[in-house]
Protein backbone atom coordinates (compact mmCIF):
# COMPACT_ATOMS: atom_id res chain seq x y z
CA UNK A 1 0.00 0.00 0.00
CA UNK A 2 1.39 3.39 -1.00
CA UNK A 3 2.17 5.93 1.74
CA UNK A 4 0.26 9.20 1.61
CA UNK A 5 2.95 11.86 1.26
CA UNK A 6 3.18 15.54 0.50
CA UNK A 7 6.44 16.34 -1.26
CA UNK A 8 7.72 19.90 -1.35
CA UNK A 9 9.76 20.42 -4.50
CA UNK A 10 12.55 22.92 -3.82
CA UNK A 11 13.20 23.63 -7.48
CA UNK A 12 15.73 26.34 -8.22
CA UNK A 13 17.12 26.92 -4.74
CA UNK A 14 18.38 23.34 -4.56
CA UNK A 15 19.35 23.17 -8.24
CA UNK A 16 21.53 26.27 -7.83
CA UNK A 17 22.47 25.84 -4.13
CA UNK A 18 25.22 28.48 -4.06
CA UNK A 19 23.06 31.40 -5.06
CA UNK A 20 22.30 33.94 -2.34
CA UNK A 21 18.73 33.83 -1.12
CA UNK A 22 16.48 36.87 -1.33
CA UNK A 23 12.86 37.58 -2.18
CA UNK A 24 11.07 34.50 -3.52
CA UNK A 25 13.88 32.08 -2.56
CA UNK A 26 13.62 33.34 1.05
CA UNK A 27 9.90 32.57 1.00
CA UNK A 28 10.60 29.15 -0.49
CA UNK A 29 13.14 28.26 2.18
CA UNK A 30 10.96 29.55 5.04
CA UNK A 31 7.96 27.45 3.98
CA UNK A 32 10.09 24.40 3.14
CA UNK A 33 11.64 24.46 6.61
CA UNK A 34 8.33 24.77 8.39
CA UNK A 35 6.73 21.99 6.36
CA UNK A 36 9.56 19.46 6.25
CA UNK A 37 10.59 19.71 9.90
CA UNK A 38 7.07 18.62 10.94
CA UNK A 39 7.81 15.16 9.53
CA UNK A 40 4.09 14.40 9.22
CA UNK A 41 0.83 16.29 9.44
CA UNK A 42 -2.60 14.77 10.01
CA UNK A 43 -1.58 11.38 8.73
CA UNK A 44 0.32 12.68 5.72
CA UNK A 45 4.10 12.29 5.60
CA UNK A 46 6.00 15.45 4.65
CA UNK A 47 9.17 15.33 2.62
CA UNK A 48 11.44 17.32 0.31
CA UNK A 49 12.53 16.57 -3.21
CA UNK A 50 14.04 18.24 -6.26
CA UNK A 51 12.51 17.03 -9.50
CA UNK A 52 15.39 18.53 -11.47
CA UNK A 53 18.06 16.39 -9.78
CA UNK A 54 18.92 12.75 -10.34
CA UNK A 55 16.66 10.51 -8.31
CA UNK A 56 14.70 13.61 -7.25
CA UNK A 57 17.05 13.94 -4.27
CA UNK A 58 17.94 17.23 -2.62
CA UNK A 59 21.74 17.63 -2.34
CA UNK A 60 22.90 16.77 1.17
CA UNK A 61 25.14 19.83 1.39
CA UNK A 62 22.10 22.01 0.73
CA UNK A 63 20.12 20.19 3.43
CA UNK A 64 22.95 20.60 5.92
CA UNK A 65 23.53 24.25 5.04
CA UNK A 66 19.90 25.16 5.79
CA UNK A 67 19.25 22.68 8.62
CA UNK A 68 16.68 20.74 6.60
CA UNK A 69 15.85 17.12 7.42
CA UNK A 70 17.47 14.41 5.31
CA UNK A 71 14.63 11.91 5.05
CA UNK A 72 14.95 8.77 2.95
CA UNK A 73 12.15 8.68 0.44
CA UNK A 74 11.00 6.56 -2.45
CA UNK A 75 8.51 8.41 -4.56
CA UNK A 76 7.42 5.22 -6.32
CA UNK A 77 6.04 3.89 -3.01
CA UNK A 78 4.03 7.03 -2.29
CA UNK A 79 0.93 8.87 -3.42
CA UNK A 80 -0.54 12.19 -2.41
CA UNK A 81 0.67 15.66 -3.36
CA UNK A 82 3.58 17.34 -5.13
CA UNK A 83 3.88 20.99 -4.16
CA UNK A 84 6.06 22.94 -6.60
CA UNK A 85 7.24 25.69 -4.29
CA UNK A 86 9.91 27.40 -6.38
CA UNK A 87 9.81 28.95 -9.84
CA UNK A 88 11.19 27.35 -12.99
CA UNK A 89 12.23 30.22 -15.25
CA UNK A 90 15.30 28.24 -16.25
CA UNK A 91 13.44 25.04 -17.17
CA UNK A 92 11.38 25.85 -20.26
CA UNK A 93 9.48 22.57 -20.64
CA UNK A 94 8.80 21.11 -17.24
CA UNK A 95 5.20 20.71 -16.14
CA UNK A 96 4.08 19.18 -19.42
CA UNK A 97 6.84 16.57 -19.12
CA UNK A 98 6.21 15.38 -15.59
CA UNK A 99 6.56 11.58 -15.59
CA UNK A 100 3.47 9.39 -15.47
CA UNK A 101 4.34 8.05 -12.01
CA UNK A 102 3.78 11.57 -10.70
CA UNK A 103 0.69 12.39 -12.73
CA UNK A 104 -1.00 9.08 -11.83
CA UNK A 105 -0.28 9.17 -8.10
CA UNK A 106 -0.05 12.82 -7.09
CA UNK A 107 -2.09 15.98 -7.10
CA UNK A 108 0.24 18.63 -8.54
CA UNK A 109 0.02 22.00 -6.79
CA UNK A 110 2.01 24.88 -8.24
CA UNK A 111 2.94 28.14 -6.50
CA UNK A 112 2.61 31.33 -8.56
CA UNK A 113 3.76 34.46 -6.76
CA UNK A 114 2.33 36.81 -9.39
CA UNK A 115 1.84 37.20 -13.14
CA UNK A 116 3.35 40.68 -13.31
CA UNK A 117 5.79 39.84 -16.15
CA UNK A 118 2.65 39.53 -18.30
CA UNK A 119 0.62 42.43 -16.93
CA UNK A 120 3.57 44.79 -16.34
CA UNK A 121 5.60 44.38 -19.51
CA UNK A 122 9.26 45.39 -19.64
CA UNK A 123 9.82 45.45 -15.89
CA UNK A 124 11.28 41.96 -15.45
CA UNK A 125 14.40 40.15 -16.53
CA UNK A 126 12.49 37.06 -17.65
CA UNK A 127 10.97 37.60 -21.09
CA UNK A 128 7.21 38.00 -21.36
CA UNK A 129 7.12 35.17 -23.93
CA UNK A 130 8.96 32.71 -21.69
CA UNK A 131 7.02 33.63 -18.56
CA UNK A 132 3.72 33.41 -20.42
CA UNK A 133 4.65 29.97 -21.71
CA UNK A 134 5.53 28.82 -18.20
CA UNK A 135 2.35 30.05 -16.52
CA UNK A 136 0.25 28.66 -19.37
CA UNK A 137 1.87 25.30 -18.60
CA UNK A 138 0.94 25.73 -14.96
CA UNK A 139 -2.66 26.59 -15.78
CA UNK A 140 -2.98 23.56 -18.03
CA UNK A 141 -0.98 20.85 -16.26
CA UNK A 142 -1.34 21.69 -12.56
CA UNK A 143 -4.31 20.49 -10.56
CA UNK A 144 -4.24 23.53 -8.29
CA UNK A 145 -2.38 26.80 -7.84
CA UNK A 146 -1.59 28.65 -4.63
CA UNK A 147 -0.74 32.36 -4.60
CA UNK A 148 0.31 34.69 -1.75
CA UNK A 149 -2.71 36.99 -2.03
CA UNK A 150 -6.29 37.34 -3.20
CA UNK A 151 -5.09 40.09 -5.53
CA UNK A 152 -2.90 37.63 -7.42
CA UNK A 153 -5.84 35.21 -7.77
CA UNK A 154 -7.93 38.06 -9.17
CA UNK A 155 -5.15 38.82 -11.67
CA UNK A 156 -4.96 35.16 -12.71
CA UNK A 157 -8.71 34.66 -13.10
CA UNK A 158 -9.03 37.90 -15.04
CA UNK A 159 -6.18 36.91 -17.34
CA UNK A 160 -7.43 33.35 -17.98
CA UNK A 161 -10.98 34.46 -18.73
CA UNK A 162 -9.91 37.35 -20.99
CA UNK A 163 -7.58 35.52 -23.39
CA UNK A 164 -8.06 32.67 -25.83
CA UNK A 165 -4.38 31.79 -25.43
CA UNK A 166 -5.14 29.84 -22.24
CA UNK A 167 -6.95 26.53 -22.55
CA UNK A 168 -7.90 24.31 -19.62
CA UNK A 169 -8.27 20.54 -20.02
CA UNK A 170 -9.70 20.13 -16.53
CA UNK A 171 -10.92 22.28 -13.64
CA UNK A 172 -8.16 24.40 -12.09
CA UNK A 173 -8.39 25.16 -8.36
CA UNK A 174 -6.92 28.34 -6.91
CA UNK A 175 -6.19 29.39 -3.35
CA UNK A 176 -4.13 32.01 -1.56
CA UNK A 177 -1.99 31.83 1.54
CA UNK A 178 -0.40 34.87 3.18
CA UNK A 179 3.32 34.97 3.89
CA UNK A 180 4.56 34.84 7.45
CA UNK A 181 7.22 36.80 9.27
CA UNK A 182 9.64 35.35 11.82
CA UNK A 183 12.62 37.18 13.24
CA UNK A 184 14.40 36.90 16.54
CA UNK A 185 15.78 40.07 18.08
CA UNK A 186 19.39 39.02 18.12
CA UNK A 187 22.37 41.26 18.89
CA UNK A 188 23.42 43.44 16.00
CA UNK A 189 25.63 41.65 13.47
CA UNK A 190 28.34 43.99 12.27
CA UNK A 191 28.70 42.56 8.77
CA UNK A 192 27.63 45.80 7.08
CA UNK A 193 30.30 48.45 7.51
CA UNK A 194 27.80 51.31 7.72
CA UNK A 195 25.19 49.65 9.91
CA UNK A 196 26.22 51.22 13.20
CA UNK A 197 26.37 54.67 11.62
CA UNK A 198 22.88 54.24 10.10
CA UNK A 199 21.42 53.21 13.43
CA UNK A 200 22.80 56.31 15.14
CA UNK A 201 20.26 58.60 13.42
CA UNK A 202 16.56 58.49 12.45
CA UNK A 203 16.10 56.94 9.02
CA UNK A 204 13.52 55.83 6.48
CA UNK A 205 14.01 52.29 5.23
CA UNK A 206 13.47 50.61 1.87
CA UNK A 207 13.73 46.79 1.73
CA UNK A 208 13.67 44.61 -1.36
CA UNK A 209 15.46 43.94 -4.60
CA UNK A 210 16.55 47.03 -6.49
CA UNK A 211 14.53 46.85 -9.69
CA UNK A 212 12.49 49.20 -11.85
CA UNK A 213 9.04 48.55 -10.39
CA UNK A 214 10.27 49.19 -6.82
CA UNK A 215 10.90 52.85 -7.77
CA UNK A 216 14.15 53.41 -5.89
CA UNK A 217 15.14 56.25 -8.23
CA UNK A 218 11.74 57.88 -7.61
CA UNK A 219 12.31 57.72 -3.85
CA UNK A 220 15.90 59.00 -4.08
CA UNK A 221 14.69 61.97 -6.13
CA UNK A 222 12.13 62.66 -3.39
CA UNK A 223 14.81 62.67 -0.69
CA UNK A 224 16.94 65.03 -2.78
CA UNK A 225 13.99 67.44 -2.84
CA UNK A 226 13.61 67.10 0.93
CA UNK A 227 17.32 67.75 1.49
CA UNK A 228 17.13 70.81 -0.78
CA UNK A 229 14.26 72.11 1.36
CA UNK A 230 16.36 71.71 4.51
CA UNK A 231 14.59 68.59 5.81
CA UNK A 232 17.19 66.51 7.64
CA UNK A 233 16.18 62.93 6.83
CA UNK A 234 18.15 59.77 6.14
CA UNK A 235 17.38 57.05 3.62
CA UNK A 236 18.64 53.49 4.02
CA UNK A 237 18.14 51.01 1.16
CA UNK A 238 18.59 47.29 1.90
CA UNK A 239 18.37 44.70 -0.86
CA UNK A 240 20.09 43.16 -3.82
CA UNK A 241 20.83 44.83 -7.14
CA UNK A 242 18.66 43.47 -9.91
CA UNK A 243 18.06 44.27 -13.56
CA UNK A 244 18.03 47.51 -15.61
CA UNK A 245 18.77 49.85 -12.71
CA UNK A 246 22.09 51.21 -13.99
CA UNK A 247 20.91 54.84 -13.77
CA UNK A 248 19.95 54.48 -10.13
CA UNK A 249 23.13 52.59 -9.18
CA UNK A 250 25.35 55.20 -10.87
CA UNK A 251 23.54 57.97 -9.01
CA UNK A 252 23.76 56.06 -5.73
CA UNK A 253 27.48 55.37 -6.01
CA UNK A 254 28.48 58.97 -6.73
CA UNK A 255 25.92 60.70 -4.55
CA UNK A 256 27.29 63.44 -2.25
CA UNK A 257 25.09 62.14 0.59
CA UNK A 258 26.35 58.57 0.26
CA UNK A 259 27.26 57.18 3.70
CA UNK A 260 26.05 60.45 5.26
CA UNK A 261 22.30 60.57 4.79
CA UNK A 262 22.08 57.89 2.11
CA UNK A 263 23.06 54.28 2.79
CA UNK A 264 22.92 51.05 0.84
CA UNK A 265 23.27 47.52 2.25
CA UNK A 266 23.65 44.78 -0.35
CA UNK A 267 22.12 41.37 0.51
CA UNK A 268 21.29 42.10 4.16
CA UNK A 269 21.15 39.11 6.48
CA UNK A 270 18.03 38.34 8.53
CA UNK A 271 19.80 39.63 11.62
CA UNK A 272 20.61 42.91 9.88
CA UNK A 273 17.06 43.24 8.57
CA UNK A 274 15.67 42.66 12.06
CA UNK A 275 17.84 45.46 13.43
CA UNK A 276 17.01 47.78 10.55
CA UNK A 277 13.26 47.24 10.91
CA UNK A 278 13.45 47.69 14.68
CA UNK A 279 15.20 51.05 14.59
CA UNK A 280 13.73 52.60 11.44
CA UNK A 281 11.50 55.65 11.55
CA UNK A 282 9.33 54.20 8.82
CA UNK A 283 9.32 51.67 5.99
CA UNK A 284 8.81 53.19 2.54
CA UNK A 285 7.50 50.72 -0.03
CA UNK A 286 7.06 52.52 -3.35
CA UNK A 287 6.45 49.59 -5.67
CA UNK A 288 4.18 50.04 -8.69
CA UNK A 289 2.89 46.47 -8.27
CA UNK A 290 3.51 43.33 -6.20
CA UNK A 291 2.20 39.84 -5.72
CA UNK A 292 2.32 40.33 -1.94
CA UNK A 293 4.82 42.68 -0.30
CA UNK A 294 6.81 40.71 2.27
CA UNK A 295 8.58 43.77 3.79
CA UNK A 296 5.17 45.03 4.96
CA UNK A 297 4.54 42.10 7.29
CA UNK A 298 8.19 41.98 8.30
CA UNK A 299 8.15 45.66 9.28
CA UNK A 300 4.80 45.21 11.03
CA UNK A 301 6.35 42.37 13.03
CA UNK A 302 8.59 45.02 14.62
CA UNK A 303 5.93 47.76 14.76
CA UNK A 304 7.68 49.92 12.18
CA UNK A 305 5.34 52.54 10.65
CA UNK A 306 4.45 52.08 6.97
CA UNK A 307 4.40 54.55 4.09
CA UNK A 308 3.16 52.64 1.04
CA UNK A 309 2.37 53.33 -2.60
CA UNK A 310 -1.36 53.46 -3.20
CA UNK A 311 -1.84 50.10 -4.92
CA UNK A 312 -4.52 47.48 -4.32
CA UNK A 313 -2.29 44.70 -2.99
CA UNK A 314 -0.87 46.95 -0.26
CA UNK A 315 -4.37 47.85 0.88
CA UNK A 316 -5.17 44.12 1.00
CA UNK A 317 -2.19 43.45 3.27
CA UNK A 318 -2.01 46.62 5.41
CA UNK A 319 -5.56 48.00 5.35
CA UNK A 320 -5.99 51.15 7.45
CA UNK A 321 -2.80 50.55 9.41
CA UNK A 322 -0.50 52.32 6.94
CA UNK A 323 -0.24 55.64 5.13
CA UNK A 324 -0.43 55.69 1.34
CA UNK A 325 0.91 57.97 -1.38
CA UNK A 326 0.37 58.31 -5.11
CA UNK A 327 3.14 57.48 -7.57
CA UNK A 328 1.81 59.99 -10.08
CA UNK A 329 4.31 62.65 -9.03
CA UNK A 330 7.25 62.89 -6.63
CA UNK A 331 5.58 65.80 -4.82
CA UNK A 332 2.99 63.42 -3.33
CA UNK A 333 5.68 61.45 -1.50
CA UNK A 334 7.51 64.65 -0.51
CA UNK A 335 4.37 65.88 1.23
CA UNK A 336 3.60 62.44 2.69
CA UNK A 337 7.04 62.26 4.34
CA UNK A 338 6.80 65.83 5.69
CA UNK A 339 3.31 65.13 7.04
CA UNK A 340 4.51 61.88 8.61
CA UNK A 341 7.40 63.67 10.35
CA UNK A 342 5.14 66.44 11.64
CA UNK A 343 2.54 64.02 13.00
CA UNK A 344 5.24 61.81 14.49
CA UNK A 345 6.80 64.73 16.34
CA UNK A 346 3.37 65.86 17.58
CA UNK A 347 2.44 62.32 18.62
CA UNK A 348 -0.78 62.35 16.59
CA UNK A 349 -0.01 59.65 14.05
CA UNK A 350 -2.99 57.27 14.02
CA UNK A 351 -1.76 54.32 11.95
CA UNK A 352 -0.28 51.40 13.86
CA UNK A 353 1.33 48.64 11.80
CA UNK A 354 1.32 46.27 14.78
CA UNK A 355 -2.45 45.99 14.27
CA UNK A 356 -1.96 44.31 10.89
CA UNK A 357 -3.00 40.70 11.16
CA UNK A 358 0.27 38.80 11.29
CA UNK A 359 1.09 35.13 11.12
CA UNK A 360 4.30 33.23 11.66
CA UNK A 361 5.86 31.10 8.95
CA UNK A 362 4.74 28.12 11.01
CA UNK A 363 1.10 29.24 10.83
CA UNK A 364 1.49 30.09 7.15
CA UNK A 365 2.77 26.57 6.49
CA UNK A 366 -0.10 25.04 8.50
CA UNK A 367 -2.68 27.04 6.55
CA UNK A 368 -1.09 25.95 3.31
CA UNK A 369 -1.09 22.28 4.32
CA UNK A 370 -4.74 22.50 5.37
CA UNK A 371 -5.70 23.92 1.97
CA UNK A 372 -3.89 21.20 0.03
CA UNK A 373 -4.73 18.19 2.20
CA UNK A 374 -8.39 19.17 2.77
CA UNK A 375 -8.88 20.30 -0.85
CA UNK A 376 -10.03 23.74 0.37
CA UNK A 377 -9.77 26.45 -2.29
CA UNK A 378 -10.92 29.99 -2.94
CA UNK A 379 -12.27 29.26 -6.42
CA UNK A 380 -12.26 26.82 -9.33
CA UNK A 381 -11.94 27.78 -12.99
CA UNK A 382 -13.66 25.26 -15.24
CA UNK A 383 -12.60 24.44 -18.83
CA UNK A 384 -15.38 26.68 -20.18
CA UNK A 385 -13.85 29.56 -18.13
CA UNK A 386 -16.75 29.56 -15.66
CA UNK A 387 -15.45 30.61 -12.24
CA UNK A 388 -16.94 28.82 -9.26
CA UNK A 389 -16.20 30.65 -6.03
CA UNK A 390 -16.23 28.90 -2.66
CA UNK A 391 -17.13 30.08 0.82
CA UNK A 392 -15.18 28.80 3.79
CA UNK A 393 -17.31 28.24 6.89
CA UNK A 394 -15.05 28.02 9.92
CA UNK A 395 -12.98 24.82 9.59
CA UNK A 396 -15.51 23.06 7.33
CA UNK A 397 -15.07 22.21 3.69
CA UNK A 398 -15.77 24.95 1.13
CA UNK A 399 -19.39 25.47 0.18
CA UNK A 400 -19.82 26.35 -3.50
CA UNK A 401 -21.70 29.55 -4.33
CA UNK A 402 -24.69 29.01 -6.56
CA UNK A 403 -23.46 31.47 -9.18
CA UNK A 404 -20.21 32.13 -10.96
CA UNK A 405 -18.59 35.49 -11.48
CA UNK A 406 -17.10 37.71 -8.80
CA UNK A 407 -17.91 37.01 -5.20
CA UNK A 408 -19.51 40.01 -3.47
Amino acid sequence: MKKKTLYVDLGGISYFPNEKLSGIPRVTLSLAKEISTRGAYRGVELNLLSLLNDGYSVPKDFLNKHSLPDIDNNISSSKGFIFLLDIYYFKFNFLNKLPEEIRNNFTVVDYIHDILPISRKGLFQVSEFKFKYLVHQSFRFSDAIITPSKGTIDDITSYITSTDEVTLDKPLKLGFNYHGADFSNKPLVQSATCLREILSKPYFLMVGSVEIRKNHLFVLNVFEKLWAQGVDVTLCIAGRISWKVETFIAKLQDHPERDKRLFFINYPSDDELAQLYTDSNCLIFASSDEGFGLPIVEAAHFGSPLLLSDIAIFHEIAGDHARYFSLEHESYLVEAIKSFLEDDRAGVRQEDSSKIKQISWSQSAKNLLDSIIDDRWYCTIHPDKFIEYHVQNSESDPVSLSAGGKMP
